[in-house]
């Protein structure tokens, strides 16, 4: 589970930075837009988690000089702390308010990642998200050899932050 080498050849950049530029860009948004500061990645990498129970994911697909997806898989509760957080009132149950703000979230990290990837980002378009909900579901990356996924924590809840990459 890795970006491809021809990827990180092309970006010519390590992938240890385009991991570093995905969870501070991750960081930076979660601070500025739910004053969430106390996010950690532990490890790094992991394998990828693709059985969820009770969690919200969030999805935006890239399309362009390079193509693949960034996509955020967060516990229900989580995912309406967060809500609650950008929205200023309590939200005490999974609906459209938290699709709507956990797209708003994956949205801006993939828009802010995107300038990672040379020319400002101008050759890179991003699609509109998609949100899957559900009380156990199961989530496939077609392209698990080009991809990366960085575990995080908000105190003790974790949810996972991936991105799939490849030339086009």
């Amino acid at each position: 589970m890795s970006i491809s080498e021809a990827v990180i050849k092309q970006l010519n950049i390590s992938e240890d930075d385009l991991v570093a530029f995905l969870v501070s860009d991750m960081k930076k948004i979660f601070s500025d837009m739910a004053g969430i500061n106390n996010v950690n990645n532990r490890p790094t990498l992991i394998d990828p988690i693709n059985a969820f129970s009770d969690h919200v994911t969030a999805l935006v697909g890239l399309a362009g000089e390079y193509s693949g997806l960034v996509s955020l898989h967060l516990p229900d509760v989580l995912a309406m702390e967060f809500t609650s957080k950008m929205l200023g009132h309590p939200v005490e149950e999974v609906n459209r308010e938290v699709h709507d703000a956990i797209g708003e979230l994956v949205t801006m990290i993939a828009g802010s990642f995107k300038y990672h990837l040379g020319n400002e980002g101008n050759k890179i378009s991003l699609s509109t998200p998609s949100i899957f909900i559900g009380r156990e579901y199961f989530f496939t990356n077609s392209a698990p050899e080009e991809s990366l996924a960085i575990l995080c924590d908000v105190g003790d809840q974790w949810f996972m932050l991936s991105l799939t990459l490849k030339l086009q």
